[in-house]
């Protein structure tokens, strides 16, 4: 598993990487906002709050349909 966690000066947010798609259920409540990359190509940038209300769906649910998993 590979998580990075790094602080960005003068704000409370965090850059969250990872390779395991189970852990976007454990941490998508802390989340503001969410950034999708596939091969160095920006798929998805969105508020959560803009997912859930525009998609009708978890950010979990709507990695696993964007991605295929």
């Amino acid at each position: 598993m590979a998580v990075l966690l790094c602080p960005f000066s003068g704000s409370p947010r965090f850059l969250l990487c990872f390779k395991l798609t189970h852990l976007i259920a454990d941490v998508e409540k802390v989340l503001d906002e969410v950034v999708f990359i596939d091969r160095g190509h920006l798929v998805l940038q969105s508020s959560v709050d803009q997912i859930r209300e525009e998609k009708g769906m978890s950010v979990d649910a709507l990695f696993r349909e964007v991605f295929k998993c």
